[in-house]
């Protein structure tokens, strides 16, 4: 009797050679399917890394104008400061029966008498006087008679956070100004007058918020955007009687970041003579010569001076 032909390569399904064949081309298929997997999960880490840097790129780009004084104001924020000291320093506590026990404001003058030297500005923030007033038997004695003390923030601010809150209160406090240059004097006041530190910030030194800017602030006139937006005196002028320089104008990306935002750069053709307009401008060549046209904002003070 003649046996059933077989064909050699064929598993047979008896026997467990097709079922191991089954089994051993799964294991190939598994195997494949996790290097791919891995290979997949790898992209995907690297893809969220990638766009996360962008994210956090973008971010220090656009802060990367924000002044020492803006700095300054937002650590004053975060200390609180402006509970005692009105927003933006601007405006004290009073107390009607007591006026000498009043948390004064940072404007107005009234730093000459409570600050006579620059190194006191630390002292009165980091100790909450300087060391010479807290020794002396008045000062302790008013201490225990008044209602609000002002707080000692040592401990509580990095030194880098000092200098800002340090550039700030020089700014609002209008620190060794007006300048000693005869026309930049009179450009300080012509820029008080009309309205620029309102949006330019305490000297034309801040960054206020924008959104819908192309960086999300106005700039301050001493920080290097400044550079970015002014090319030479005649955009200086464009900027100034007109709102927008002529560059910008015929830009369309410049365009669709200034109709974006709120907060519009007014034209003052017919406002300010052409005095006062070389006198305006003679304002922000100075404080940007002070500062030294810092990336930041910094404050560097001239030689030979007082930094007037």
């Amino acid at each position: 009797m003649s046996k059933p032909p077989t064909h050699p390569t064929l598993p047979l399904w008896n026997g467990g050679g097709f079922e191991g064949a089954f089994k051993n081309g799964l294991w190939t298929v598994s195997k494949e399917m996790d290097k791919w997997r891995w290979r997949v999960w790898v992209i995907v880490l690297v893809a969220e890394n990638l766009v996360l840097l962008t994210v956090w790129g973008i971010a220090r780009w656009r802060q990367s104008g924000v002044t020492a004084v803006e700095r300054g104001k937002q650590v004053a924020e975060r200390l609180g400061c402006f509970t005692c000291h009105g927003q933006g320093g601007l405006r004290g506590i009073t107390f009607a029966k007591k006026p000498r026990f009043d948390c004064p404001p940072w404007d107005g003058g009234t730093a000459m008498m409570y600050v006579h030297d620059e190194s006191e500005i630390a002292e009165w923030i980091l100790d909450g006087a300087p060391k010479a007033l807290r020794e002396t038997a008045s000062y302790q004695q008013e201490q225990k008679e008044r209602l609000v003390r002002m707080p000692a923030y040592r401990g509580l601010l990095s030194e880098e956070e000092l200098r800002d809150l340090i550039a700030y209160w020089k700014a609002v406090a209008e620190w060794q100004m007006p300048p000693n240059d005869p026309k930049a004097a009179k450009g300080y006041e012509v820029a008080k007058a009309s309205g620029c530190f309102s949006c330019h910030g305490p000297l034309g030194r801040g960054s206020p918020p924008n959104p819908g800017s192309f960086k999300g602030y106005i700039p301050a006139w001493d920080s290097a955007d400044f550079e970015e937006l002014v090319r030479d005196e005649a955009e200086l002028e464009q900027w100034i009687l007109d709102g927008v320089s002529e560059r910008f104008r015929n830009n369309p990306a410049a365009q669709f970041f200034l109709r974006r935002a709120p907060i519009k750069m007014p034209a003052y053709r017919n406002y300010l003579s052409r005095e006062e307009l070389e006198a305006l401008k003679a304002y922000i060549r100075w404080l940007r010569q002070r500062t030294g046209s810092s990336s930041d904002g910094s404050e560097k003070k001239l030689s030979g001076g007082d930094g007037r």
